[in-house]
């Protein structure tokens, strides 16, 4: 397991008074933390909290009825998700990102494009490949991967686009720890080299090992902030979710 290091203190996201409404349901109320630079920030909390919504408006998939997220000091609202990620904002989806037809190695190319030419996106396609250990699968369409290599596709997916910023929205959902090992490494990895997470994770072992802080959200609302330990002892946080979590395994 890869030592944590105290995080900088230089906010490299900030979310400020965000809400969102769905007609006459608000599924984000009035939310602000900020996320330093180089740190793993978790979010968790029960399913409808809000989580991916506020993944997608800080992606800039969805803007927010109210408030504002800046990214190194810059409001997000009214950029597009690809001038994010070309800025180095890159996020990652529940259901992947794949095109039809196209094998690991000419997705990982397909992504890397919004980045440079073709020679560089296939440099980079090949980088990753090599660094992920995806070697052996490279020439096989995402579907006939298994469930970890196609969670492991997606941290690729995003790390050919050279990120600053990952937005990892419960990468490892439905793997058993074993499986989850290799992803937690490569994300531990990344970090050394300076790339700052927002993870939303519901699997408390991963959260636990791989944050430095969690914000946990609750019907829309930042319900607690700080140090997993002291979060995760929070009585409000075991009651609204923690129970619910334990029960369901």
């Amino acid at each position: 397991m890869t030592a944590r290091a105290e995080p900088p203190t230089t906010p490299v996201l900030r979310v400020d008074g965000v809400s969102r409404d769905f007609g006459g349901l608000r599924a984000l109320d009035d939310v602000s933390f900020t996320v330093t630079e180089g740190e793993i920030l978790g979010v968790i909390g029960p399913n409808g909290a809000g989580k991916t919504t506020l993944l997608n408006i800080m992606s800039g998939f969805l803007p927010p009825t109210s408030g504002d997220v800046a990214y190194r000091g810059r409001s997000i609202l009214g950029r597009s998700p690809d001038a994010l990620a070309r800025s180095g904002l890159v996020r990652s989806f529940q259901d992947g990102q794949n095109f039809p037809g196209l094998t690991v190695a000419e997705t990982l190319t397909a992504a890397a494009l919004s980045q440079g030419s073709l020679r560089h996106a296939e440099r980079e396609a090949t980088r990753v490949i090599d660094e992920l250990g995806l070697g052996p699968r490279a020439r096989l369409l995402p579907d006939q991967l298994s469930l970890p290599d196609r969670k492991l596709l997606e941290i690729a997916r995003c790390m050919v686009m050279r990120p600053t910023v990952m937005l990892l929205d419960e990468v490892m959902a439905g793997l058993t720890l074993a499986e989850a090992e290799v992803p937690m490494v490569a994300v531990e990895s990344l970090r050394q080299t300076g790339v700052t997470f927002v993870l939303i994770e519901h699997v408390m072992p991963v959260v636990t090992r791989l944050a430095d802080r969690l914000v946990v959200l609750d019907f829309g609302s930042l319900l607690a902030e700080g140090h997993p330990g002291e979060v995760l002892r929070d009585e409000r946080v075991q009651n609204s979710y923690l129970g619910v979590a334990h029960a369901e395994g």
